[in-house]
C-alpha cells in the first residue's frame, strides 16, 4: 500500500511539472540561447525534484516520530518510533529518495531541456498531443490504484462481517472461560452451586479445551481395512457444556441425558458416551438420526452414537470444518466457564472471583470471553481492513490532489476557448460538462481496468477461506459510484469557476 500511494505521488509529480511546461519554456529557451548545455538542464530539473523529495523526506520522518504510536493503535503492531534515527533506516531513506527522485523527476527534466529556443521565444510553443496522452494514462493509473484499494477494503470489510456475524453453532456472548486446577476439579460442584446461587449466572460448566480453538485429535475406525482411519478431533465436556454453549443436538441424548466417561464401562458394558458432529457422520453417509445408536471407534475404544450435534466452528473459518466427537471424561477438564446475564457485569464477576479464591486459592482469576477469543483468532483481517480503509483514504486524497491541480491548469489553459463558447451562446451547465466529461471518461477507464484487476487478486485472497462471502455486485457498484462522486466533487469547484467567469475578462486582449 505504501508504494502504491508512492507511486500515486510521483505520478502527481510528472503530471503537475509537465503540465507546467508553458511557464517554464521561455526560462528554458533563454537558458539554452545564453549557452547552457542540455545536461545542465537535466541536472537543474533533477536537483529540484531531489530537493522536494528530500524536504518531503524529512517532514515525512519528523511526522511518523509523532504517528507511530496511532499507527501501532491501527495495525496491532509495536513499531519503535527511536527506529527512525538508526544509521541503517537514515541510509534506507536516503536511497528511497534518490529512487524516488528517479522516477518522479527524470521524465519532466527530459521534457523540460527538450525545448527548442526558437520556438518557445517566438511565443509558438504548445503542449505536445503525445505529452497530454501521457498525462491521461497516468491519472487512469493512479485511479485505477485507488479503485483497486477501495474495492480490497470493501471485500476486506465484507468478509469480517460475515464472520463475525456467521452462526458458528454455538453461543459467544456473556460466555467467559478461565483455567482450573487440580482444586477447582476437587470442589467444581460446590463452586457451581454457589455461583448459580446468584440470578446472574446461567450456567456453569467445565471442558477440556476452548470450543474456538481445538486442535487435539483422535483417530476414528471408517472401514474394515488396517489403514481406513480418519482424523477426529475432540473435546472432553461435562454434562452442563452443550447447553451452556447453546449448541445444537440434532438427534439422540446430550451428556445431560447419559454420560459414561471414556476409557470406562457403563452397566451394560458399553464404551463410551459418543457425541458426533454432522461431519463424522458424514464420513459413513448416515444422516443424523441413521447415525444414533450405530457401532464407532474413536482411539481404539468401541462405543454406540448416543446424539449426533450440529457442525460448529472449532478452528478458524479459512478451515472447513472436520470430524469432531465430544466425550465425557471429568478426570480431562482443564477450563471452567461460566455464562452470564450481562446484568451488573463487574460485580457478577467479583462474586466469581471470590468464590473462585475460596475454592482454589493458588488459582488466579484470568479470565477471558469466549467472543473475546473469537474475534482475536481474526485480528489480522480486522488489522487488514483498518489499513486498507486508512491508506486508501490517504491514497485517494493524494490522487485527489493532483487532479485538483490538473483540472485547475487545464481550465487555465482552455480559458480562451471557454469563454469563446459562452461568447457563442453556450451555457454554464455545457461549460462544466465539456470540462469534466474528459476526466470522468478517464476515471470510468481506470474502472474499467482496476476493477478485474481488483475481483481477480480478492477473489485469490477470498480462496484462502473455506467460509466465505462472494464478492457479489454490490461491491464494484459501491467502487464506482464513489469513484465517480470524488471526481465530481474534486473538479466540479474548477470547472463551475471557469464556467462562471465574464468571458469579456478573458477576451479583452485579443
Amino acid at each position: 500500500v505504501a508504494a502504491l500511494i508512492l507511486l500515486i505521488a510521483c505520478i502527481n509529480y510528472v503530471n503537475l511539472a509537465t503540465s507546467r511546461s508553458i511557464e517554464r519554456a521561455k526560462e528554458v529557451g533563454i537558458r539554452k540561447v545564453v549557452g547552457a548545455y542540455r545536461t545542465q538542464l537535466i541536472s537543474q530539473f533533477m536537483g529540484e525534484s531531489l530537493l522536494y523529495v528530500f524536504i518531503s523526506l524529512m517532514l515525512s520522518a519528523c511526522f511518523s516520530y509523532l504517528l507511530i504510536p496511532n499507527f501501532n493503535t491501527l495495525a496491532g503492531e509495536q513499531l519503535d518510533a527511536s527506529l527512525i534515527f538508526e544509521t541503517d533506516f537514515i541510509r534506507s531513506l536516503a536511497g528511497l529518495g534518490i529512487i524516488i527522485t528517479l522516477i518522479a523527476g527524470f521524465y519532466p527534466a527530459v521534457v523540460l531541456s527538450l525545448f527548442k529556443p526558437v520556438t518557445v521565444l517566438k511565443g509558438k510553443f504548445v503542449h505536445s498531443s503525445r505529452g497530454n496522452s501521457l498525462r491521461r494514462v497516468l491519472v487512469i493509473v493512479q485511479f485505477a490504484i485507488s479503485a483497486f484499494l477501495v474495492v480490497a477494503t470493501l471485500v476486506v470489510e465484507k468478509q469480517l462481517n460475515y464472520i463475525q456475524s456467521k452462526n458458528i453453532g454455538y453461543e459467544k456472548e456473556h460466555i467467559l472461560f478461565f483455567t482450573a486446577d487440580r482444586d477447582l476439579n476437587a470442589n467444581y460442584q460446590a463452586f457451581k452451586n454457589e455461583l448459580l446461587s446468584n440470578p446472574n449466572v446461567q450456567a456453569v460448566s467445565m471442558s477440556s479445551h476452548v470450543p474456538v480453538s481445538i486442535g487435539s485429535a483422535h483417530s476414528i475406525k471408517t472401514g474394515e481395512a488396517e489403514n481406513d482411519y480418519e482424523l477426529i478431533y475432540f473435546m472432553h465436556a461435562d454434562k452442563d457444556f452443550m447447553e451452556l454453549m447453546g449448541m445444537e443436538l440434532l438427534a439422540g441424548l446430550s451428556l445431560q441425558e447419559r454420560a459414561v466417561p471414556f476409557h470406562e464401562l457403563d452397566s451394560a458394558g458399553k464404551n463410551p458416551s459418543f457425541i458426533i458432529n454432522e461431519t463424522t457422520a458424514g464420513l459413513f453417509n448416515w444422516s443424523a438420526e441413521e447415525a444414533v445408536g450405530k457401532l464407532i471407534r474413536v482411539s481404539g475404544y468401541d462405543g454406540t452414537v448416543q446424539g449426533v450435534v450440529k457442525d460448529f466452528h472449532f478452528k478458524s473459518m479459512q478451515q472447513e470444518i472436520e470430524p469432531f466427537v465430544i466425550l465425557y471424561n471429568p478426570r480431562q477438564h482443564f477450563f471452567s466457564y461460566v455464562k452470564v446475564s450481562g446484568n451488573e457485569l463487574s460485580q457478577t464477576l467479583k462474586f466469581v472471583e471470590s468464590n473462585l479464591s475460596e475454592v482454589a486459592p493458588n488459582l488466579p482469576f484470568n479470565y477471558q470471553f469466549v467472543d473475546d477469543y473469537f474475534d482475536r483468532m481474526y485480528r489480522f483481517e480486522s488489522r487488514l481492513g483498518n489499513v486498507f480503509l486508512t491508506f486508501s483514504g490517504i491514497a485517494i486524497f493524494i490522487a485527489c490532489l493532483g487532479m485538483f491541480g490538473l483540472v485547475s491548469f487545464i481550465a487555465l489553459n482552455r480559458a480562451r476557448e471557454m469563454g469563446i463558447r459562452k461568447v457563442l451562446g453556450a451555457s454554464v451547465r455545457t461549460i462544466i460538462m465539456l470540462l469534466s466529461s474528459d476526466f470522468l471518461k478517464l476515471v470510468v477507464i481506470s474502472l474499467l481496468i482496476a476493477l478485474p484487476a481488483a475481483h481477480y487478486f480478492m477473489s485469490d485472497w477470498l480462496n484462502d477461506y473455506e467460509y466465505r462471502v462472494g464478492i457479489g455486485v454490490d461491491v464494484p457498484l459501491i467502487a464506482t459510484a464513489f469513484a465517480v462522486v470524488v471526481t465530481l466533487l474534486t473538479i466540479g469547484y474548477q470547472a463551475i469557476k471557469t464556467a462562471t467567469v465574464n468571458p469579456t475578462r478573458v477576451l479583452r486582449n485579443e
